[in-house]
């Protein structure tokens, strides 16, 4: 079974905020320190409602 290009790009973009999110938590983890780093922040660097 093949995906259609809308479920394609839809899965593509899913994995790319993954990305994002991932890659914002380590960086906000190594500057803040564990404890201080949030998720607000880290959702609002990379764009993505809360939710």
């Amino acid at each position: 079974m093949t995906e259609s290009p809308d479920t394609q790009h839809l899965s593509r973009k899913g994995h790319n905020t993954r990305i994002a999110l991932t890659r914002s938590g380590v960086e906000a983890m190594t500057t803040h320190g564990y404890i201080s780093a949030n998720i607000e922040s880290i959702l609002k660097k990379v764009g993505v409602p809360k939710g």
